[in-house]
This record gives C-alpha cells, sequence and structure tokens, in this order.
C-alpha cells in the first residue's frame, strides 16, 4: 500500500494563481493504492478484505463494502478507479497483479460517491447490505435503556442530497 496526497484545483480557471480573485474549490484528499479483490465501480466504498491467507495482504486487497459480510468489514474510502473482477491464485486467495491495482480516497472529498436514495445533505454514514453503497447511519438500543446499542463505522460524511444514488461525500480518515 503506498499514500499520495493530493490537492487539486486550489487555483482559478487558468490553474496559475497568478492575479486570482479567490481560491477556487479545492478537493483536498488522501488517496492510497490497493489491490482489487473483485470487480469494483468507480464510486464504490471499499473495504479490506479479511478473508486473505496471507497476512499481509489483509492490509492490501479490497472488495466493495458491505454490512453483511464478515470479511469485508473495515471501509476504507472510496474507489476513484475501477477494477474488473481480480485474479485469483491456486489457492483461493488474490494474487498481486499490478493491473488489478486500484486509486481510493481514504480521506476527503469524493464526488459521486455511491450512496442510499435517502441520503441527505449531513448524514453520516456506514455499510450497507449492498455492496459498495453506502447508507445513513442509525443507532439502534435495545429499547431497555442499557449500555448496549448498535455502533455502525461512521466513514463519510454527505455533502449533498443524492442524486439517483450519487453523491459528493467526505471521507473520513479511519485511524490504523
Amino acid at each position: 500500500m503506498s499514500t499520495v496526497s493530493y490537492i487539486n484545483r486550489i487555483f482559478g480557471r487558468d490553474e496559475s494563481g497568478v492575479n486570482e480573485a479567490s481560491i477556487t474549490a479545492s478537493t483536498r484528499r488522501k488517496v492510497e493504492v490497493f489491490v482489487a479483490g473483485s470487480a469494483i465501480a468507480v464510486g464504490d466504498f471499499v473495504a479490506l478484505h479479511f478473508a486473505e491467507t496471507e497476512d499481509g495482504e489483509k492490509g492490501l486487497v479490497v472488495k466493495p463494502a458491505a454490512s453483511n459480510d464478515t470479511d469485508i468489514i473495515c471501509v476504507v474510502g472510496v474507489a476513484i478507479e475501477a477494477a474488473t473482477t481480480a485474479e485469483t491464485s491456486s489457492d483461493g486467495g488474490t494474487t498481486n497483479d499490478r493491473t488489478k491495482l486500484i486509486k481510493v480516497v481514504t480521506a476527503g472529498l469524493v464526488d459521486e460517491a455511491n450512496v442510499d436514495g435517502s441520503t441527505t445533505k449531513g448524514d453520516r454514514l456506514t455499510s450497507s447490505t449492498t455492496a459498495g453503497r453506502a447508507v445513513v447511519a442509525t443507532y439502534i438500543g435495545d429499547g431497555s435503556g442499557a449500555a448496549t446499542v448498535d455502533l455502525p463505522q461512521i466513514f463519510a460524511i454527505a455533502c449533498e442530497d443524492d442524486a439517483a444514488n450519487k453523491a459528493l461525500v467526505y471521507v473520513l480518515p479511519q485511524s490504523p
């Protein structure tokens, strides 16, 4: 896994910064490179794949996040590149095929992230049962007032209402 920090479009139209009245929209974000463990679409929320046989690959291989898959539980960000179905090795694990590397925004703004149709600006997002899609996080207790609650991983904040299941989101950095 390698880390690259990008700061894009911090100048005006001509990108020179000369005689600019103000800085325009900034897409400050942190981008990391992972190995695709399955087909991944641009905008999919991805998570580490803990079913890999090699320990080193458990922090390297990602698949579309899904709350109903216990092997894909730690969301790391949003894919900004697509990947076709990954190659598999003879032992069933994912090969480290360099053609399967994808860029993932692990912190910062992402346009066109895959979100649930009921997402509105300011919603905290968590994984859903639909692979790659984020939903609004809800907190559900057992009704008794006890301290036991469902506390989902919050990994992004919606920056706008969704349009056709896509929205601008701010990916929250996840501590290692």
